[in-house]
Formats: structure tokens, C-alpha cells, sequence
């Protein structure tokens, strides 16, 4: 985990783990009225480089949760289905659109990450 002035990163093993990070954080964060999180979730290579982390997927993540009201966590298509195929329960995923994101050439589908129940 890495602290970005009011910014959170983390890295997960998969990506229902990333998932259950996040909403655990959220949850956490949600019981000060002073923090409203949003935040974005991605999944794929990472590259690493004294201690941190940079790559596509490092600025994919950046920028969906940049599109992210307050309050929401947007995920990319590719963690959304790596969740599904894995058959985890516990996690729904609500169709959030396509969005123009900086630095990528077409628009990128998203999902908004909710707990299931």
C-alpha cells in the first residue's frame, strides 16, 4: 500500500481480493462524515521499480477512479470479469458506461463495485 497525499494505492494477489480491499476501505472510511472515498480498480501487469509500482494498469486504475462520484468505486471490464469467472459471491457490479479517460484512445467501459446483499 502507498499513500499519495489523500490518495490510497494498493496491489492485490487477485482481483476479488483487490474488490474486498477496496469496499473494506470504503467501509472503514465511510464512518468519517469528513471522508467521502471514490476510487478505481484495475487489473493487469504491474511494473516495479524501487519499492513502487507503474504500468497501464497503474494510470488505468488512476483514471477511472478519477470519473468516480463520491462515494463510488468504478472498476475496469477486465477486473469485473476476472470476479465473475472466479465465481465469487458478495460483489455486484452495476453497468456504469463508457467514459473518455486521459490518455487512452477509445472509451473504457466501467462498472460500479457494490457489496451483494
Amino acid at each position: 500500500m502507498k499513500l499519495i497525499g489523500d490518495e490510497v494505492m494498493f496491489t492485490a494477489l487477485d482481483a476479488p481480493s483487490a474488490c474486498g480491499i477496496a469496499l473494506t476501505l470504503f467501509e472503514t472510511l465511510g464512518e468519517h462524515q469528513a471522508v467521502t472515498p471514490r476510487g478505481g480498480l484495475a487489473i493487469g501487469e504491474l511494473i516495479t521499480r524501487a519499492g513502487d509500482y507503474d504500468g497501464p494498469v497503474v494510470n488505468l486504475a488512476s483514471r477511472i477512479g478519477d470519473q468516480a462520484v463520491p462515494g463510488e468505486i468504478l472498476v475496469s471490464t477486465d477486473l469485473r470479469d476476472e470476479v465473475v469467472k472466479a465465481d465469487v459471491r458478495g460483489f455486484r457490479f452495476s453497468p456504469a458506461g463508457r467514459r473518455m479517460l486521459k490518455g487512452f484512445d477509445e472509451p473504457v467501459e466501467v462498472s460500479s463495485l457494490t457489496r451483494a446483499g
